[in-house]
């Protein structure tokens, strides 16, 4: 089975027409099964050790069960929670970012659609890795997509919650790894554009380290002939202008 599903995700891929053309149908049966055997194929695809077939596979699976609303809708608690732990299981911090992204992607879907709380008690245990910039920027990626989805609204937003997102950016936008700053500027920006003025007020401290997060990226951006600052400068741009 596993070698029929490898083959599946690589026939998808494929340059020749008729080969993907025939995949795409498979697809489509693939998305009448039952979620527990759909399921499978994908867990084996996302069990690759091929990056492209992962990604593909990760993908597809966001696609079939989270992109449609319909099929969102329909689905069980208890599938629900299928794929929200086996996108937890395929988390691996020494895989590639595009990698960790695809998962975060499809995962911050779910945690909307299951228990937010939840979702921000692991997200604060994946950003309080100091050991690990890759689990850092995970969790801060995931708030950025959660407020890209309009999931974290002024409901969610207690006052635990806002000290633990308050937390979170201050020491972000304060890391010494790059990546996880200029990921903090992104997810702050987003978060501060979605909530209301009375809220926006708890993070006012925010203001200075983003702005010096802007002003880092530009220096690392001259030193390292990259776009982190490019980055930078077009998430201030959407400061100003929302």
């Amino acid at each position: 089975m596993q070698s029929s599903s490898i083959q599946f995700f690589e026939n998808l891929m494929s340059p020749n027409k008729e080969i993907r053309e025939a995949a795409e149908k498979d697809l489509e049966k693939i998305k009448i099964l039952p979620v527990s055997e759909s399921l499978k194929i994908f867990d084996e695809g996302m069990s690759s050790q091929n990056e492209n077939i992962f990604q593909l596979s990760t993908l597809m699976l966001k696609k079939v069960y989270l992109d449609n609303k319909e099929k969102k809708d329909s689905l069980s608690n208890e599938e629900k929670n299928k794929l929200l732990q086996l996108l937890k299981s395929k988390i691996d911090f020494n895989k590639n970012w595009k990698n960790l992204q695809r998962i975060a992607d499809a995962l911050s879907i779910v945690y909307e659609i299951t228990s937010l709380p939840n979702g921000l008690s692991e997200i604060m245990n994946w950003f309080n890795d100091q050991n690990n910039a890759k689990s850092r920027k995970f969790a801060i990626y995931i708030i950025e997509v959660l407020c890209d989805l309009r999931a974290i609204t002024d409901k969610v937003l207690d006052s635990n919650a806002i000290e633990n997102f308050k937390i979170i950016f201050t020491k972000g936008l304060d890391d010494n790894d790059i990546d996880v700053k200029v990921s903090s500027l992104n997810s702050a920006t987003q978060f501060l554009s979605g909530i209301n003025e009375d809220i926006i007020s708890n993070f006012t401290i925010l203001s200075d380290k983003m702005l010096q997060t802007l002003i880092d990226a530009l220096k690392y951006e001259n030193e390292q002939n990259n776009d982190k600052g490019k980055t930078g400068m077009e998430t201030m741009n959407t400061i100003s202008t929302s």
